[in-house]
Protein backbone atom coordinates (compact mmCIF):
# COMPACT_ATOMS: atom_id res chain seq x y z
CA UNK A 1 0.00 0.00 0.00
CA UNK A 2 2.84 2.40 0.84
CA UNK A 3 4.33 2.26 -2.70
CA UNK A 4 0.92 3.10 -4.18
CA UNK A 5 0.47 6.12 -1.89
CA UNK A 6 4.02 7.25 -2.60
CA UNK A 7 3.45 6.90 -6.37
CA UNK A 8 0.24 8.93 -6.15
CA UNK A 9 2.02 11.70 -4.21
CA UNK A 10 4.85 11.85 -6.75
CA UNK A 11 2.40 11.90 -9.67
CA UNK A 12 0.43 14.69 -7.98
CA UNK A 13 3.57 16.77 -7.54
CA UNK A 14 4.45 16.44 -11.22
CA UNK A 15 0.88 17.24 -12.24
CA UNK A 16 0.83 20.63 -10.50
CA UNK A 17 0.43 23.53 -12.91
CA UNK A 18 3.63 25.30 -13.78
CA UNK A 19 3.71 28.83 -12.44
CA UNK A 20 6.04 30.18 -15.10
CA UNK A 21 4.46 32.76 -17.34
CA UNK A 22 5.35 33.10 -20.98
CA UNK A 23 6.26 36.53 -22.26
CA UNK A 24 3.66 38.29 -24.37
CA UNK A 25 4.86 40.12 -27.46
CA UNK A 26 2.73 42.76 -29.12
CA UNK A 27 2.19 43.10 -32.84
CA UNK A 28 3.87 46.34 -33.89
CA UNK A 29 2.89 46.24 -37.56
CA UNK A 30 0.04 44.64 -39.45
CA UNK A 31 -0.96 45.46 -43.00
CA UNK A 32 -3.40 43.50 -45.10
CA UNK A 33 -5.26 44.13 -48.31
CA UNK A 34 -8.83 42.88 -48.47
CA UNK A 35 -9.18 39.79 -50.66
CA UNK A 36 -9.96 40.68 -54.26
CA UNK A 37 -10.86 37.99 -56.83
CA UNK A 38 -9.08 35.34 -54.77
CA UNK A 39 -5.89 37.37 -54.28
CA UNK A 40 -4.68 38.53 -50.87
CA UNK A 41 -1.59 39.78 -49.08
CA UNK A 42 -0.54 40.60 -45.55
CA UNK A 43 2.49 41.62 -43.50
CA UNK A 44 2.98 41.50 -39.75
CA UNK A 45 5.80 42.10 -37.31
CA UNK A 46 6.03 41.55 -33.56
CA UNK A 47 8.11 43.41 -31.02
CA UNK A 48 10.46 40.42 -30.69
CA UNK A 49 11.34 40.62 -34.42
CA UNK A 50 9.13 37.89 -35.81
CA UNK A 51 8.07 38.95 -39.31
CA UNK A 52 5.91 37.40 -42.00
CA UNK A 53 4.84 38.64 -45.41
CA UNK A 54 2.62 36.57 -47.67
CA UNK A 55 0.83 36.97 -50.97
CA UNK A 56 -1.67 34.63 -52.57
CA UNK A 57 -3.05 34.73 -56.11
CA UNK A 58 -5.39 32.34 -57.92
CA UNK A 59 -3.47 29.61 -59.73
CA UNK A 60 -3.71 28.79 -63.42
CA UNK A 61 -4.89 25.21 -63.02
CA UNK A 62 -8.10 23.20 -63.19
CA UNK A 63 -8.38 22.80 -59.41
CA UNK A 64 -8.52 26.55 -58.89
CA UNK A 65 -5.90 26.42 -56.17
CA UNK A 66 -4.10 29.48 -54.86
CA UNK A 67 -0.41 30.14 -55.44
CA UNK A 68 1.11 31.40 -52.20
CA UNK A 69 4.55 32.91 -51.73
CA UNK A 70 6.12 34.74 -48.87
CA UNK A 71 8.81 35.01 -46.23
CA UNK A 72 9.05 34.74 -42.49
CA UNK A 73 11.92 35.54 -40.18
CA UNK A 74 12.76 35.32 -36.51
CA UNK A 75 15.72 35.87 -34.21
CA UNK A 76 17.72 32.97 -32.81
CA UNK A 77 19.02 32.87 -29.24
CA UNK A 78 22.43 34.12 -30.42
CA UNK A 79 20.82 37.22 -31.97
CA UNK A 80 21.20 36.18 -35.60
CA UNK A 81 18.11 36.40 -37.79
CA UNK A 82 16.80 33.48 -39.82
CA UNK A 83 14.77 34.16 -42.96
CA UNK A 84 12.78 31.52 -44.82
CA UNK A 85 11.34 32.13 -48.29
CA UNK A 86 8.58 29.83 -49.47
CA UNK A 87 6.22 29.17 -52.33
CA UNK A 88 3.26 26.81 -52.45
CA UNK A 89 1.66 26.03 -55.79
CA UNK A 90 0.62 23.07 -57.93
CA UNK A 91 4.15 21.69 -57.46
CA UNK A 92 3.83 21.59 -53.67
CA UNK A 93 5.44 23.56 -50.85
CA UNK A 94 9.07 24.61 -51.28
CA UNK A 95 11.08 26.53 -48.72
CA UNK A 96 14.55 28.04 -49.04
CA UNK A 97 16.79 29.19 -46.23
CA UNK A 98 20.44 28.86 -45.22
CA UNK A 99 19.25 27.21 -41.99
CA UNK A 100 17.40 24.37 -43.76
CA UNK A 101 19.37 21.18 -44.41
CA UNK A 102 20.19 20.18 -47.98
CA UNK A 103 19.72 16.64 -49.19
CA UNK A 104 22.87 14.79 -50.18
CA UNK A 105 23.64 14.14 -53.83
CA UNK A 106 22.17 10.97 -55.33
CA UNK A 107 24.49 7.96 -55.22
CA UNK A 108 25.87 6.77 -58.57
CA UNK A 109 23.48 3.78 -58.78
CA UNK A 110 20.48 6.10 -58.37
CA UNK A 111 21.75 8.36 -61.15
CA UNK A 112 22.15 5.25 -63.34
CA UNK A 113 18.55 4.20 -62.62
CA UNK A 114 17.23 7.68 -63.41
CA UNK A 115 19.19 7.75 -66.69
CA UNK A 116 17.92 4.26 -67.62
CA UNK A 117 14.31 5.26 -66.86
CA UNK A 118 14.66 8.38 -69.01
CA UNK A 119 16.09 6.31 -71.89
CA UNK A 120 13.25 3.77 -71.64
CA UNK A 121 10.72 6.58 -71.53
CA UNK A 122 12.26 8.14 -74.66
CA UNK A 123 12.05 4.75 -76.41
CA UNK A 124 8.36 4.44 -75.51
CA UNK A 125 8.84 1.42 -73.25
CA UNK A 126 5.90 1.03 -70.87
CA UNK A 127 5.61 -1.06 -67.69
CA UNK A 128 2.48 -2.15 -65.84
CA UNK A 129 1.81 -1.50 -62.13
CA UNK A 130 3.70 -4.67 -61.16
CA UNK A 131 6.83 -3.64 -63.07
CA UNK A 132 6.40 -5.96 -66.05
CA UNK A 133 7.12 -4.60 -69.51
CA UNK A 134 3.95 -4.46 -71.61
CA UNK A 135 5.31 -3.36 -75.00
Amino acid sequence: MKPVVFSVLIASAFALPQLQTRPFYSIVRYDAAPPLNGAYNFVFETENNIRQAEEGVPGNNAEGSTVVQGTYSYALDDGSVVEVRYIADENGYRAESPILPLSPANPAHVEDLIRKAQEEDAQGIIFDDLGFRIN
